[in-house]
């Protein structure tokens, strides 16, 4: 009779070392993926940012005209 529990609450606690062990070695794996993600965006965020940079630069050294042309003209109404 002792035997038996002893069976049942042996294989248990090896199923439960077991799975936790394999628990653990899943949260590090995806703990390094969400990492290695972040570090992506990062750096696609760095050169989204210079590409945005360098085309403002690029529309602000456009010439600029000193007066700018009237879209309709002034028209009295009444």
């Amino acid at each position: 009779m002792f035997s038996g529990m002893r069976t049942a609450a042996f294989t248990a606690s090896a199923g439960s070392g077991i799975a936790i062990v394999i628990s653990l070695f899943v949260i590090g794996n995806l703990f390094m993926e969400v990492n290695e993600m972040y570090r992506e965006v990062i750096a696609e965020m760095e050169e989204f940012k210079a590409m945005s940079n360098e085309a403002w630069k690029g529309m602000m050294d456009q010439p600029r005209r000193r007066w700018r042309w009237r879209r309709m003209p002034m028209r009295p109404t009444g």
